[in-house]
């Protein structure tokens, strides 16, 4: 059985979260390590991923899985683009 992992809108590096309270970093870090745990090694990541200065820090974090990602409302993809394409 293929298990893949849906993961969605982390807001990485936003001030609103930072203002509410949320280590979106660390959330990210330990959602990551749950996933692995469970030797799940596809993800699907379905927008909004945060600030454009975030994305670099987001894709490394993914690289050790098999990974897609959909941008949506808040999502450039002229941001996504340097670190997703080749």
């Amino acid at each position: 059985m293929k298990r893949i992992a849906q993961i969605t809108d982390i807001h990485l590096m936003e001030v609103w979260s930072a203002k509410h309270g949320a280590d979106t970093d660390t959330n990210l870090k330990l959602l990551l390590q749950d996933v692995g745990a469970r030797g799940i090694r596809e993800v699907i990541f379905t927008g909004d991923i945060g600030h454009a200065d975030a994305y670099q820090r987001f894709f490394a974090l993914l690289k050790d899985f098999d990974f897609t990602v959909i941008p949506v409302n808040h999502d450039k993809f002229a941001d996504i683009r340097p670190h997703y394409l080749p």
